[in-house]
Parts: C-alpha cells; sequence; structure tokens
C-alpha cells in the first residue's frame, strides 16, 4: 500500500502521518476469516498504528485494543481469552486489520471533523479497502461515521441493509459475500457485546 501512504503525503507534506492497514502481513493473508476494524482516528498516536499493534498495544492502548481483541477472538475462532497482557493481545492482533478514516492523530475528544477529512480522501480510503479485501468488517465509529462508510465506501444503501433481529446488542448484515457489523467505539462498549460477537461467529462465520 506504499502507493496509497505516497499520496497521502504528497497530500500532507507537513503532518505526521499514523500508518494503519494489515497490522502482519503475512499472518492476515492466511486467515481464513479475515476481519477489519475501523475507527475515527487515532488519540495521539503519531506514527505507524499497525507497528503499535504489532507490539500489542502497550500502555493505555489496551483501553481500546482489549476489547477489540476480545471480538476478533469471539469472531474469528469464538476464543474465550481474557488478553490482559500485551503478549495475549499481540497474538490476536497480528491477525487482523485496523484502519481509521482520519491519518492525523486526534485528541482524546473525538469530533466529527474525520467526516469531512474522509470525504476529502474517499478514493484513497476505497483502496484501502479493497486492497485489505476483509471477509468481516466491524464499523466502530459512531452512527454518523457507520453510516458514511456503508454509503461512501461500501455503496452499502440503507435499503440494502437488512439487519439481524437476533443480535440484539448491535447491527450485522451480509452484503457482497461480507459480514458487516455496525457496532461502537470499543471505549463505550469496554469488555460487553463478546458474547455478541460469539454468536455471530456461529450464525455467519463458522463452517
Amino acid at each position: 500500500m506504499l502507493d496509497i501512504w505516497d499520496e497521502y503525503k504528497r497530500r500532507y507534506p507537513d503532518e505526521i502521518l499514523d500508518i494503519d492497514g494489515i497490522v502482519n502481513e503475512a499472518i492476515y493473508r492466511n486467515e481464513k476469516n479475515k476481519v477489519l476494524f475501523v475507527l475515527k482516528e487515532t488519540n495521539d498516536l503519531n506514527g505507524s498504528l499497525c507497528e503499535f499493534l504489532n507490539h500489542g498495544a502497550p500502555g493505555n492502548g489496551r483501553k481500546t485494543w482489549q476489547p477489540c481483541c476480545k471480538w476478533a477472538g469471539a469472531l474469528i475462532d469464538e476464543d474465550k481469552k481474557a488478553y490482559s497482557t500485551s503478549d495475549e493481545r499481540k497474538g490476536t492482533l497480528q491477525r487482523i486489520a485496523a484502519i481509521n478514516l482520519k491519518k492525523i492523530s486526534g485528541t482524546a475528544t473525538s469530533s466529527n471533523d474525520y467526516i469531512n477529512w474522509a470525504k476529502e480522501h474517499i478514493d484513497l480510503l476505497k483502496k484501502q479497502f479493497d486492497e485489505i479485501n476483509p471477509d468481516i468488517i466491524v464499523l466502530c465509529c459512531n452512527n454518523e461515521g457507520n453510516k458514511f462508510i456503508c454509503e461512501n465506501i461500501l455503496a452499502l444503501s440503507k435499503r440494502e441493509w437488512t439487519e439481524d433481529k437476533e443480535l440484539t446488542s448491535f447491527k450485522a448484515t451480509t452484503w457482497n459475500g461480507k459480514l458487516i457489523i455496525w457496532a461502537r467505539h470499543p471505549l463505550f462498549a469496554q469488555n460487553q457485546w463478546t458474547e455478541a460477537f460469539r454468536r455471530a461467529h456461529q450464525k455467519y462465520v463458522a463452517d
């Protein structure tokens, strides 16, 4: 994906970009069910999100990424680990991809300016989605952000969204051969919903 990041750098020559995407290429490409998490923006990362996750999201990163580990583990193979250490998180985070709509760090208090930022770079975001090519997409923005992704990047209109009523914690639908999950930011959901993600695995992912 170097061409994507070369273009971002051309558009923002004076900014530090938060490089995101596939955490560990060799591991991710060998996964039978490839999971992509989509969030708004990082909180003062100013560097590579892939490298940060490849090391297990140390420090305060666990507040966001420990719930993601539980969700990913439940989705991929119904794993029930607690993910209390960096090594436990690292093993699962290396199996996923994760991107932010905005490629420049924000702050602890997020605003919806990431939507305007994403609108300016839909071409690169679409290309990144295509190159990651996930089987499962977990949308972790707010309602406006998730709606933006569905309509502008996935081309999934409201009338095509068939909500799964059995998954009461979040919305889910199948589209274009992929499982799309309409969730929230993991800081809001925290350690909840793991059982619902496990049910999603049983219904949509398991052989």
